[in-house]
């Protein structure tokens, strides 16, 4: 079993000094930071010297390899997907092309984005602007959304390297086949600090608190809506047939989650009672005798802004009941002060000089 996190950051930091010949260690020091390990053969291997690089773009700065010339025969990217050009929710491929890309440069044990180091960001962002190419103002909308795929990425990939060390499988008890022993060692001990395995208990169980399953697998609502636009006319399918058909199973074609469920059912009530109102209304019966997606929209919203006050509404009364409570403190507090005004709390006797004592 690795030693703490901080143990092994401290080491990696006494490696790294030693390295650039800023700092000898004494043994005892060393033997302190080292990361203590049941199996001696786990211990972690020093971080090797980096060579200066040869490739000319890892030489060049950011701006100046967004500048360079080449740029024009890379994959487009473009919020507004004009001209065959692409973007992050709504193309396919590009969620891979960052997860090989963090594979390829993944230098340091950091579990999510937030550990992850600026200059690990900044070679990664690179290493992106060599496969795709964008225009030069939109550089920080690209950014912004190239570290979220970034984040929800690394998350992924570490919530598979914890599962397989849980389970110790595979070669080094679930290591990746690519990552430095160091690294992976790093990452055991950032999972086994107990702070930090603590709070990956806390988000655990939130998550599964508000976990809503769905059949759209590892695809995200976005794209899949995107893959559901009608080739003809251009329209994306209404939210509700959405939900339908990206919360049903294929097979037998039930509701893989309730919540979702009730809310379908409760939408397409709304919608036979507007198609009924406006037959009604229609004396002719030139009207249709379905909704538009548009209107169905609506519902749909209206269904959600419902929900949502109802959750305001218990939020407001459970706001109610504590301010009654404070009511009800203060007047009991003025009621004793009162009574008692020659008593003095425990918390104010400490403040008061000898002269004041009683």
């Amino acid at each position: 079993m690795a030693g703490t996190w901080d143990g092994y950051m401290a080491y990696n930091r006494m490696v790294d000094q030693n390295l650039l010949g800023s700092f000898s260690p004494q043994p005892s020091q060393v033997a302190e930071a080292i990361p203590s390990l049941d199996d001696a053969s786990q211990i972690p291997d020093p971080l090797p010297v980096e060579e200066d690089s040869t490739d000319e773009a890892d030489l060049m700065t950011l701006d100046q390899l967004l500048r360079s010339d080449g740029r024009a025969s890379l994959k487009k990217l473009d919020p507004r997907r004009m001209n065959g050009a692409g973007w992050f929710q709504y193309t396919k491929g590009i969620t891979k092309t960052v997860k090989n890309i963090i594979e390829s440069d993944f230098k340091e044990p950091a579990p999510n984005v937030s550990t992850v180091s600026n200059d690990s960001k900044l070679r990664w962002f690179k290493a992106f602007a060599q496969k795709y190419n964008w225009q030069y103002e939109q550089t920080t909308l690209v950014r912004e959304e190239f570290d979220k795929v970034c984040g929800s990425s690394l998350r992924g990939m570490a919530f598979e390297w914890k599962k397989a060390w849980k389970e110790g499988k595979g070669k080094e008890k679930g290591k990746p086949h690519w990552m430095r022993k160091s690294v992976w060692l790093g990452l055991i001990a950032y999972w086994t600090d107990e702070h930090n395995a603590n709070r990956a208990i806390t988000n655990s169980t939130n998550k599964k608190c508000d976990q809503s399953k769905h059949t759209c697998g590892s695809a995200s609502y976005v794209r899949k809506r995107e893959e559901m636009r009608d080739p003809v006319t251009g329209e994306l399918p209404d939210m509700v047939t959405f939900m339908e058909m990206t919360h049903k199973r294929k097979s037998d074609g039930k509701f893989v989650c309730k919540k979702a469920e009730r809310i379908v059912k409760k939408c397409r009530l709304m919608e036979q009672q507007v198609l009924t109102q406006k037959t009604q209304c229609d004396e002719n019966g030139l009207e249709s005798n379905h909704l538009t997606p548009t209107e169905i929209d609506v519902i749909f919203r209206k269904n959600c802004t419902l929900r949502h006050k109802k959750k305001l509404n218990k939020a407001e009364k459970k706001m109610e009941e504590w301010s009654l409570k404070v009511q009800d403190y203060e007047f009991w507090n003025t009621m004793m002060q009162n009574k008692f005004p020659d008593e003095v709390p425990p918390s104010m006797r400490a403040t008061l000089s000898p002269d004041q004592s009683f």
